[in-house]
């Protein structure tokens, strides 16, 4: 998948991604930590606050916990690959995990 869109971003020259990684304002941070059940994926994300910024620890065999890096608003990417987005409803109570052209609505626990 990563190659395909090499690819397609040489051939097109399209820019690549280039990630932002602001700190996370407190009131976010809290708002957006606790348990978020994919349903569809059959898995439980747990985000926690590490200093002033965010984790996401994956509750399947082998899932290394890995950063979140806020792009402002309710915008934060996956620190092991860019195009991986995850976008909170703005009451913290969902996130939309974009990941492999797929769209998986997680809830709040």
């Amino acid at each position: 998948d990563n190659l395909a869109k090499a690819i397609v971003r040489a051939v097109l020259d399209l820019p690549v991604f280039e990630a932002k990684d602001l700190p996370v304002p407190a009131a976010k941070r809290a708002l957006y930590q606790g348990d978020y059940a994919f349903a569809d994926l059959g898995l439980t994300l747990r985000i926690e606050e590490k200093g002033e910024k965010l984790r996401g620890l994956g509750q399947a065999d082998g899932q290394q916990p890995f950063d979140l890096l806020w792009q402002g608003e309710l915008d934060f990417r996956a620190s092991f690959d860019p195009e991986v987005r995850l976008v909170f409803s703005a009451d913290g109570k969902e996130v939309v995990l974009h990941q492999g052209g797929g769209l998986f609505v997680g809830r709040r626990k």
